[in-house]
């Protein structure tokens, strides 16, 4: 992985001291919204369903009963992707992916600026760490819940209640994905590489656009939840055809509003500079070019709603994630890793 040319890599100090901020930042978010302390981020896999890839047989066929590319995600109390690792086959397991995924290799790096282990009350030095489910294992700087057999205790049940709330923060994000970029509900069908392009810009507007407010309908919980609601899986259950037909049934699976754009108008020009103001982070106003890349992104959003997405090819995906990442003034490990 390559980083891209207009971002600086973490590589530095500097670099190490605005991730240490980050990290800072999202512990206190964890700690005030549910009473979680020293926590950076909460990390997650979700299968990305999709049609049987020409190139790879059966490999990207997983355990829940469809052809699946993985989306390993941290993020932060607000749902906001941190890091996101895109396009491992849907056979591997969440601690397999893990393994090699080059998040772990950053978590685990000097570059991360990860801040060291502080006393915490009358504890003695405690560790920042990431939250995760059971399937990832437990490591320095990651919990995970007691499993059902060592729940032995009120202690204990009250830490996995905790720790369940809050890791919920990263669900939380896979379906506001997928409830605002409709295309995810069932199998995409375009090559690996456009389908892993898709899933990196989906996951760059869903940070731009901020929280989704509306709440989350059947058909998109259970594309969370691994079902895909366009394909009856192999082997699947009576509980499963019932949720299966909730999802398919006309009215859960309403298209979302589209964005007219073109031509943008004075006042759809003047709202998306609004809104682009209100994000520091992406507001470069030295840039002429941040009218004509927003107004791409606004299309692209619209695009987004349709069912199926033929008419991008994975470069123009590639050239229009690129061209927002640029946007992003903060520090950045490279393109294929972080985003905000």
């Amino acid at each position: 992985m390559k980083p891209h040319q207009n971002v600086r890599t973490a590589g530095s100090s500097q670099a190490k001291d605005i991730f240490a901020e980050d990290w800072l930042r999202n512990a206190r978010d964890f700690n005030e919204h549910y009473g979680f302390p020293h926590v950076i981020g909460a990390i997650d896999g979700k299968h990305v369903a999709r049609t049987r890839p020409d190139e790879s047989g059966e490999l990207f066929w997983c355990f829940k009963g469809f052809h699946s590319q993985v989306l390993m995600a941290l993020c932060d109390a607000h749902s906001r992707f941190l890091a996101v690792d895109i396009g491992a086959s849907g056979r591997q397991s969440d601690s397999g992916f893990f393994t090699s995924s080059p998040i772990r290799r950053f978590l685990e790096s000097a570059e991360a600026g990860v801040p060291a282990a502080v006393p915490l009350g009358v504890i003695g030095p405690m560790p920042y760490v990431v939250l995760a489910d059971g399937g990832f294992g437990l490591r320095d700087y990651m919990m995970t819940p007691y499993t059902e057999k060592s729940t032995t205790s009120a202690d204990r049940l009250l830490y996995n209640t905790v720790l369940s709330a809050a890791h919920h923060v990263v669900e939380s994000a896979f379906g506001q994905l997928v409830q605002r970029f409709r295309i995810f509900l069932g199998p995409i069908d375009v090559s690996t590489e456009q389908a892993t392009c898709l899933i990196h810009a989906a996951v760059l507007l869903h940070n731009y656009l901020g929280p989704l407010r509306e709440p989350i309908d059947d058909a998109v919980q259970a594309a969370v939840r691994g079902m895909s609601p366009r394909m009856t899986p192999r082997n699947t259950t009576e509980a499963g055809k019932i949720l299966l037909s909730s999802a398919m049934d006309d009215k859960i699976v309403a298209e979302s509003p589209k964005v007219k754009i073109e031509p943008l108008d004075e006042k759809q020009k003047s709202k998306l500079i609004d809104l682009v103001k209100q994000r520091p982070s992406i507001w470069n106003p030295a840039d002429r070019g941040y009218l004509k890349d927003a107004g791409k992104w606004l299309k692209l959003a619209n695009q987004f709603n349709e069912k199926e997405v033929t008419n991008y090819t994975a470069k123009n995906l590639k050239d229009f994630w690129n061209s927002l990442v640029v946007y992003h003034n903060r520090v950045r490990l490279n393109d294929n890793l972080f985003c905000d």
